[in-house]
Parts: structure tokens; sequence; C-alpha cells
């Protein structure tokens, strides 16, 4: 191994490490951040009213049909 290739390993398992542990300190703020949602939070969700609605078959189309119609490629 030359002395290029011996350094450019070192440099790629120093970024590697350096990574590493950039995501394991990000999941250890995020774990102990304050600004995360209680689990054991009590209280009660407020539901609104549920609505239905139901759209008449004879306005529907039966099959979708376009209005204008161009020129096959290639033919004029």
């Amino acid at each position: 191994m030359s002395v290029n290739q011996v350094r450019t390993r070192r440099v790629k398992a120093a970024a590697a490490v350096a990574g590493g542990l950039a995501v394991v300190t990000m999941g250890l703020v995020g774990v102990m951040s304050e600004a995360a949602p209680d689990a054991h939070a009590s209280g009660s969700m407020d539901l609104g009213a549920t609505t239905t609605s139901t759209t008449p078959g004879k306005d529907m189309p039966a099959k979708a049909v376009p209005v204008v119609k161009a020129a096959r490629y290639g033919k004029s």
C-alpha cells in the first residue's frame, strides 16, 4: 500500500466515526429534549360531528371522453 492509500483509508475511517457519533448524539438529544410530547399525557380527544354525503348516480358520466382530440403524431 502506498502512503496515499493509507491516508485515504484513515480519512474515510475518521469520517465514518464522526458521522456515527453525530447520529448517536442527535438521537440522544432528541430523547432528552424537553420539547418532546409526554408519553403519559392525560386528557380526552375533542371529536367533531361526522358528516356523510352521497353523489347522485345520474350526474356522474358513464365514461370519461376527451372533448378535443388531436391528430396522431406524424399525421397532419
